[in-house]
């Protein structure tokens, strides 16, 4: 499980809203409701880890500056930088070990996810593809925390700064 209390609470919710009812097939809304949670559950992994890194963790750190250094991402400016579908962007995930680079992906798949979860009226899901998607999200957390701290830290900074 994930080791940011907030994302695996998410990836609990996620898996709720699709089993909530195991006699019954899962309402869309439900299933909407599950991807979109399960891409916040690897949102604020990322968040998390941008604060852990920048700022630090423990009783020693100040609150205020990890809050601020947690707000700082931007959802559209960190799927830019995870869009695998450009060389140019690929090419700087490539130099990345597998956890992070997997994770990237699937941040960047995600968020474009839950936007068709949230906005798309005629999009349909089928409990399958969103319990995939779940799976898909806590694997990729898992492997991504596990990381080594050098490699999440250039991360961060990819998915934080503009490269001036």
């Amino acid at each position: 499980m994930p080791k940011s209390p907030l994302a695996r609470d998410l990836i609990q919710t996620a898996e709720f809203l699709v089993g909530a009812s195991p006699k019954q097939k899962p309402r869309q809304a439900d299933l909407r409701r599950a991807v979109s949670t399960a891409y916040y559950a690897v949102f604020h992994t990322l968040c998390f880890n941008c604060a852990n890194c920048i700022v630090g963790k423990g009783k020693d750190y100040p609150k205020a500056a990890w809050r601020r250094s947690y707000r700082a991402l931007n959802h559209g400016f960190a799927k830019d930088a995870c869009d695998h579908t450009k060389p140019k962007k690929a090419g700087v995930l490539d130099r990345f070990p597998d956890e992070i680079k997997d994770f990237a992906y699937l941040f960047y798949d995600m968020q474009i996810k839950r936007h068709l979860a949230d906005y798309d009226p005629y999009h349909k899901l089928t409990k399958s593809e969103v319990e995939t998607d779940i799976s898909a999200a806590k694997s990729a957390i898992v492997y991504f925390e596990e990381a080594p701290l050098s490699d999440r830290k250039a991360f961060t900074t990819l998915v934080l700064f503009q490269n001036r």
